[in-house]
């Protein structure tokens, strides 16, 4: 046997494609087929009948002639009723033959694409529903994948140059600070013109030096009364001074120490000399 060359193995791999559908292979739609339609399966019957069992329980008295009537009612009633209900039995098998074994449908024939379909008219609903999701699916993705990728006007520059009609900002999908005069009327304040007045009447600068030396003055007052009220917990009301002792030098503490303990030694000595007395 001959091998298959690179040269054909990659013909294949460029040419072949993998179909993710669910769908049957397009070459079972026997649409345009001459035999389309040709084959059917026939119905059972909608409903068996058994009202010859009824007559099993028929005890009342009756002449030979009318029980034998009756004999050939019942007997004629169950072979029409085991003849429903081999049909039923047998329609059923065939069905679940088609649905398990031709699932894809019969060539040339019939099969799950087809719109007029009877033997396969559960899977041919069944598709239809499922690719009417899927558009539905597709449609929703799509709507939100233009919300997400759509670029606004303003940063594409569409219409650059030209004057939109819009307020300012408008056409920027950003969040801006409330501009209203009546509002904030402070944010329309003419800073500049008080800060630099064109009008400077004499003794303005003296006043303004000695008004800054009064706000300096008061400054200072207020920073000397906070530092004298840090003791006060304003929480709780305790006392929140903190004091500050210096450790003494180490001969002072030796001293101290040599003193402490010629103390103890007299007072040791004056108990031991006032038992011996008693």
């Amino acid at each position: 046997m001959k091998e298959p060359s690179a040269a054909s193995e990659s013909s294949e791999s460029e040419q072949g494609a993998l179909d993710m559908s669910v769908l049957p292979n397009p070459i079972m739609d026997p649409r345009g087929d001459p035999r389309e339609g040709t084959f059917e399966i026939p119905a059972p019957p909608p409903e068996v009948d058994d009202s010859f069992i009824k007559m099993y329980q028929n005890h009342s008295l009756m002449l030979p002639s009318e029980r034998y009537k009756e004999h050939l009612k019942m007997k004629a009633g169950e072979k029409k009723w085991r003849e429903e209900r081999d049909a039923v039995f047998r329609y059923r098998k065939r069905m679940n033959v088609l649905e398990r074994k031709h699932q894809e449908g019969i060539l040339g024939i019939d099969g799950p694409t087809h719109p007029d379909t009877l033997l396969y008219r559960d899977r041919f609903e069944h598709h239809a529903a499922q690719a009417q999701r899927k558009a539905v699916n597709a449609e929703n993705r799509f709507t939100v994948l233009q919300d997400k990728t759509y670029s606004d006007d303003a940063v594409a520059m569409r219409d650059f140059g030209s004057d939109p009609g819009l307020e300012r900002s408008k056409d920027i999908c950003i969040q801006r600070k409330c501009i209203d005069p009546e509002q904030h009327p402070f944010r329309f304040l003419d800073t500049h013109s008080r800060l630099f007045p064109k009008y400077s009447p004499a003794g303005a600068l003296e006043k303004g030096s000695v008004g800054s030396c009064y706000e300096t003055r008061a400054l200072h007052a207020s920073e000397r009364s906070t530092a004298q009220d840090r003791g006060h917990n304003i929480i709780n009301g305790a006392d929140n001074t903190l004091t500050y002792d210096v450790a003494l030098p180490w001969a002072e503490v030796q001293q101290q120490a040599v003193q402490r303990r010629i103390a103890e030694a007299a007072k040791t000595q004056s108990r031991s000399s006032n038992s011996h007395e008693i």
